[in-house]
């Protein structure tokens, strides 16, 4: 449990220094496994408006920035990443933005739901897992993720 909360504090201090606090995933890390708990899901409203400036947005440090002040449920990233927000050429830099353990939560939710081949945001992370030799180190973790 101290590690756990060692890490937790980790997190939320690396967060403060970066003034970014309210982008912390919630995750509890044992030994053994890793309880992943979501934030609360954007309204429709509030999700149509940030896809709309996504699909406007011509720069990609720009999305990467709307998306870190935007999204705080993995569950909405997931579905912006599945709308065709970014382009082909997009997707290496987004996952190099993101931190290892979010590769590692949206790697068990397209493994858990069989998603490899539905979208090409699942096609770009998996060759962005590959190139960058991610591959095991992703297959160990996600394999104690519990989605809570």
């Amino acid at each position: 449990m101290n590690k756990s909360i060692k890490d937790i504090t980790d997190d939320v201090c690396n967060a403060l220094s970066l003034n970014k606090l309210d982008s912390v995933f919630t995750v509890i890390k044992d030994e053994n496994f890793i309880i992943y708990k979501d934030h609360k899901n954007l309204s429709s409203e509030k999700f149509n408006k940030i896809t709309d400036e996504l699909y406007n947005c011509s720069k990609i440090q720009d999305k990467i920035d709307i998306m870190t002040e935007s999204i705080k449920s993995l569950y909405d990233m997931i579905d912006i990443l599945e709308s065709d927000c970014f382009l082909e050429t997009e997707f290496e830099e987004y996952y190099k933005s993101l931190d290892f353990i979010v590769i590692a939560l949206i790697y068990k939710h397209m493994d858990e739901y069989d998603l490899k081949y539905d979208k090409e945001c699942y096609k770009y992370l998996i060759a962005f897992i590959q190139k960058n030799n991610l591959k095991d180190k992703v297959e160990k973790i996600k394999d104690k993720i519990i989605f809570d």
